[in-house]
């Protein structure tokens, strides 16, 4: 649907989609609005994927105008007085259009997007999925360590977005926000336990890092920490899925958090 959208804009229901939602230029940026459709709704949560999707096909570069043309933003200035000095393509191939970037013969189908989704957003560059699946320890803990990097715990803070309780302050120590970095280290019960591991030399760099960097931080060891009975990243990965064991724990039974018992089950 996206793609017709930019391919073929002269069809009857895509002028009365963009009529409707006001949208006028013919790449635009973003078309998120106020009020709409669940259909549009989902449209624009796509679009900005579906944009990098795209490529232009010169064809015979009869319809191109250098200086105004959506495709010249995507070009890096430094570029264009080599694409100037190239000769015009041949009149035979055709008219300038939008194609897609990963298929073989540019045209948009599910499967190509499907086989550029698997590729670039299950297996991303950052490695950070593979440190999940790659940690060595109870599958239950691997599980934990994905719901973490896809920041989808139910903290207080999602639980009070959904509805569910009053407020998203933390129930432990009070604070006005309990997300998923305040419940593995920021709350004062979990930060009491980690400075009983965590030496001083590098315990500004660990207390200060954000969520999706001191998770990686560690499962990767770069703060260098050695222990003899057990490998840090396994031991940090255990350690936080305990502390959220324990805390539900005491959330929904009643049950005491013991510092002590979190340190020895790990």
């Amino acid at each position: 649907m996206g793609f017709n959208r930019l391919t073929n804009k002269q069809t009857l229901w895509i002028q009365l989609f963009c009529a409707k939602y006001k949208v006028k230029d013919d790449y635009p940026m973003d078309i998120s609005r106020g009020s709409r459709s669940f259909l549009w709704r989902s449209l624009s949560k796509v679009w900005p994927l579906l944009r990098q999707s795209l490529a232009w096909s010169v064809g015979d570069g009869r319809l191109i105008k250098l200086g105004l043309d959506f495709w010249h933003c995507m070009v890096n200035r430094d570029v264009i007085p080599y694409i100037v000095g190239i000769l015009p393509p041949n009149p035979s191939i055709g008219q300038v259009k939008l194609i897609s970037k990963w298929s073989t013969n540019g045209e948009f189908t599910v499967k190509s997007m499907y086989n550029y989704l698997m590729w670039n957003r299950l297996n991303p560059v950052d490695n950070k999925w593979r440190l999940a699946w790659s940690f060595v320890g109870l599958q239950r803990v691997r599980q934990f360590l994905w719901l973490v990097f896809k920041e989808r715990l139910l903290t207080n803070v999602k639980r009070f977005r959904r509805g569910m309780v009053g407020n998203h302050s933390c129930l432990l120590c009070g604070n006005s926000v309990e997300s998923i970095i305040h419940v593995l280290r920021d709350c004062s019960k979990a930060r009491g336990l980690w400075k009983q591991i965590i030496p001083k030399s590098i315990s500004m760099q660990f207390f200060s890092v954000m969520l999706l960097d001191w998770i990686p931080l560690n499962l990767m060891n770069e703060f260098d920490l050695a222990y003899t009975e057990v490998e840090w990243q396994s031991l940090f990965g255990i350690i936080c899925w305990n502390l959220l064991k324990q805390r539900n724990l005491w959330i929904f039974q009643g049950e005491d958090v013991d510092l002590r018992h979190i340190l020895h089950s790990s």
